[in-house]
């Protein structure tokens, strides 16, 4: 059986319209504060989440993976949970974007090269190795 699990990382309280309160979907909303809404309150930082390998079908990273400590090991871990032929949609600032210099919290800032021709990304989130990345890009 397919999981229609949908993990929505870091998302606060914008959920996702396409899963939110759709049946379809076991949609997981995650943040690191307890917000209304937020099913799975956890800091993203401590790896390896609760989740089985191969375990979730669609991951959301909107705005998330640069206030995180490691990108690196998050994209592993994304790439741990989701199932062969799973989904990944990341958004993420250019580093050297209004967007990425006006947050103290951020911690990395990404080109469109960074998910492109990583040696991370080669073996993880690359369709060679079974997994479409539905959306990498970066923002201004």
């Amino acid at each position: 059986m397919t999981s229609k699990r949908v993990i929505h990382l870091g998302c606060g309280q914008a959920f996702d319209p396409a899963y939110h309160n759709n049946i379809n979907f076991d949609y997981i909303t995650n943040d690191i504060s307890a917000l209304p809404g937020v099913k799975w309150c956890y800091d993203l930082n401590n790896v390896p989440w609760p989740y089985d390998d191969e375990s979730t079908q669609t991951v959301l990273a909107i705005d998330v993976i640069e206030h995180l400590d490691n990108p690196k090991s998050i994209l592993e871990e994304i790439y741990r949970i989701l199932i062969p032929g799973g989904l990944l949609q990341l958004q993420a600032p250019y580093f050297g974007s209004l967007a990425h210099a006006n947050d103290m919290t951020h911690k990395h800032g990404f080109t469109p090269s960074t998910f492109g021709f990583s040696y991370l990304v080669i073996h993880t989130v690359n369709p060679l190795h079974g997994i479409r990345v539905l959306d990498s890009q970066c923002h201004h």
